[in-house]
């Protein structure tokens, strides 16, 4: 690897060199990488509706398999918050 400096994508969550235009930001239309995106809750849908996920600010995103986390997402894609998530299962932890 070259001496380029590494950088972690506040957008994706992966590694990239800086100065990479991670598809994630092109989706948001921002290239802002700060940390000031605040907390982005996902709440998977019910039963019927597994793997779809309503993102906090007002998307939806849906996942073949696994959890945002289970898929390593850190960030929302849409907003860059901290994904906060909520699935459908959660509710029943207490009973």
């Amino acid at each position: 690897m070259s001496d380029e400096e590494l950088i972690d994508c506040h957008k994706c969550g992966y590694t990239h060199r800086e100065g990479y235009n991670c598809a994630a930001v092109s989706a948001s239309g921002s290239n802002d990488l700060s940390h000031d995106k605040g907390i982005c809750e996902w709440h998977e849908q019910g039963w019927e509706m597994q793997g779809n996920w309503e993102t906090g600010c007002s998307n939806l995103f849906s996942m073949i398999e696994g959890t945002p986390e289970e898929n390593k997402f850190k960030f929302c894609p849409y907003c860059g918050g901290d994904i906060d998530q909520h699935g459908w299962a959660d509710n029943f932890d207490d009973l």
